[in-house]
Formats: C-alpha cells, structure tokens, sequence
C-alpha cells in the first residue's frame, strides 16, 4: 500500500480536468462497484476505494451527494473517509442519513459535527439507534426543545450521570420530555425526585399518567411528599425577598448598581438577582420574579431594558434559566439582537403597565 498516496495523486490530477457530469458518471457507476462486493473486502481494499470515492466526490453537487450519503448511510461496511465528509456536509440533505443511520462514524466524530452545526444536523444525531455519552453531553448542551425531546425518548441515548442531571434541568418545564424521561430505564430514585422537584405542577400530573405501571404507584407517592415539603419551606420563607431586599439596601446603602446584579449572576444567586431588580427599578420583587419566570422572553429583556443593564448582564442571568432553549448558542443569539432593538422609553413604559396589572 505504500504507492496509494502517489497514486491518489496521480488520480487527483487526472480528474482535474475530467467534466463534472463525467465525474458523477464514475463515482455512481464505483458506488455500484463497491456495495456489490463491500461484504467480500478487506479493510485495505475499502481504503483503495474509499480513496478514489473521496477524489471522485470533489466538485459534486449537493443534490448527487445527497444520494450518494442515501446508499452510504444503511451500509455496515461503507468507506469512512467519504462518511466523514458527508456527515459533516453543511447541507442536511447530504448529512441527515448519514447522520442518523451510518456505524462507521466514531463517537468522537459525531461528537464534533454536534459541537458546530445546526438543530437540524443535533436532530438527525439524537434519533441514532445508538448515542454514546460524549455525544448526548453535547445533545443537552446545544439542542433546543424539540431535540432534547427526542433524545429523551431514545432508549439508545446513553447518559452519564452529570449529562442525565443536566438534560432535566433543560427539560424541567417541558412536560413532552419529561413524559419521555420518566419511561426511561435509566431514570433512578434519585434522579426521579430531582425531576419532580424541578417541575411545574402541571408537569407532575403529566408525569402520573407517563409513567410506566410498575413506577407509577412510587412516582404519585413521591409527588405527594415534595407538594408537602415545597408547601412547608414556602410557608416559613413567605417574606424571603422582603428580608432580602432589606438586607442588600443595608448592605449596599440603597444603591444598587449593575456590577451587583452581574456579580449575583455570576454567582447564582436567583433571589439576590431578583430582590437587586426591584430595587433597582423601584417596583415589588414579585413584578421581577414573574417577568424573570414567564413563558414569553421579550418581557424580561424589556425590564431589563428598562434597568439600563448591558447586554453582558443579561446574558448572565439568562444562562440562569433551566427552561428548554433560551440559553443555547441559537437562543442567546436571538435574544442579544432583541434585546439591542428595544426602545428604553418603550420598555418602562412596559414595565409600569405589569407593575400596575400585578398591583390591581
């Protein structure tokens, strides 16, 4: 084998100068070739081809690579060379089937063309039949709503203990996926009562119904004792932000600034934030905290608008929230140019409207 790389040289330029639609010609009538006979080759006479498939694949259009990744994707024994470069193709088209049937790509490959491409590429990944845990860490981290809900339901996503935590705190509101998560065999006593601690109300009653026969019984059980000691906790801390605002007016003098708000952010320090706020924009914590907590984004950015905070500080406390999709790459994004269009005088106009709805 050691005259191949001269060879491939020699067939690289050689094609130089061959016409596209006679390119495609070869590399259709060698893909005929090779899935006739890939059962019967040795891992040396897969490369030859891989090789020449590879110079061929050059020039080709994406409509003729889509096909080509189409017969690819199902073949046990296809060429690697050529399935890397075609599950890292920019077009869906191309990538999707190869994405989401091929065994020839590596977990760590997978892992790398999930890191830099888009939700369509992190869809076709997380339906595989099998994902391995370098790959869902990166699933969680970058999916939005709609992957991570199919990653959920997939009995062949495998999660290590810190990417199986981090997939519920993304999913904590979204009943689809927690719907998903607790069929999962997976799924252990204690990661079942962080899920339902972390829901919603509504969420909880979804999980009853989700739930498979033999843990339904444990699940009801275990939503009936945290209703109990989240009731319990809110009944002794029912002044917590009164206490917490008074507490950082004592501590700051009455002047709150954004370095405060940016430095809780950092820390994780919710309720801080959220008392900050108030009293930074001279409204109730309870306006903040629903405008922080509310389904919708454009009011948040709009109090914060209204604050005169900075862009930094509010992509902070955005990557506080758990719910599904406001703080991936795509969301932030979308969020930040919002964010940069919205009128200050607009936005406390905004702002002095909930306070008084949430007064009356």
């Amino acid at each position: 084998m050691s005259s191949q790389p001269s060879l491939v040289n020699e067939l690289e330029t050689t094609l130089a100068t061959v016409p596209p639609e006679r390119r495609l010609r070869m590399l259709r009538r060698l893909t005929d070739a090779f899935i006739q006979v890939a059962a019967r080759l040795k891992d040396q006479h897969v490369e030859v081809f891989d090789d020449v498939i590879c110079c061929l694949m050059a020039e080709i259009e994406t409509r003729s690579l889509s096909e080509l990744g189409l017969r690819f994707a199902p073949l046990p024994q296809a060429p690697p060379k050529a399935i890397g470069r075609l599950a890292s193709h920019p077009d869906i088209a191309v990538a999707g089937p190869v994405l989401a049937q091929s065994e020839r790509l590596q977990a760590s490959a997978i892992a790398a063309i999930a890191s830099q491409r888009d939700q369509p590429h992190l869809m076709a990944i997380s339906g595989r039949r099998r994902v391995d845990s370098v790959v869902t860490e990166v699933l969680v981290k970058r999916g939005n709503a709609d992957v991570l809900r199919r990653l959920a339901g997939n009995a062949g996503a495998i999660f290590s203990s810190q990417g199986l935590n981090a997939l519920l705190e993304r999913t904590a509101n979204d009943a689809d996926a927690a719907e998903k998560i607790v069929q999962r065999h997976d799924m252990t006593p204690e990661l079942l009562r962080t899920m339902v601690v972390k829901a919603s109300d509504a969420v909880r009653q979804r999980l009853v119904g989700a739930a498979p026969p033999q843990r339904r019984g444990a699940v009801e059980q275990l939503i009936a004792k945290v209703q109990e000691e989240l009731a319990i906790a809110a009944a002794s801390d029912e002044h917590y932000y009164e206490h917490t605002v008074a507490r950082l007016k004592e501590e700051y003098g009455g002047q709150i600034s954004e370095k405060e708000i940016y430095g809780f952010a950092v820390a994780k320090k919710t309720g801080e934030i959220v008392a900050a706020m108030a009293i930074l924009l001279s409204v109730s914590p309870e306006v903040v905290e629903d405008l922080m907590d509310g389904e919708r984004l454009e009011p948040f950015l709009m109090m914060c608008k209204a604050a005169g905070l900075r862009w930094g500080t509010v992509r902070a406390i955005l990557e506080l929230s758990t719910r599904p999709g406001r703080a991936t790459q795509d969301g932030l994004t979308q969020a930040c140019e919002g964010f940069t269009n919205l009128s200050t005088v607009v936005a406390g106009q905004a702002l002095k409207m909930w306070q008084a709805k949430k007064a009356s």
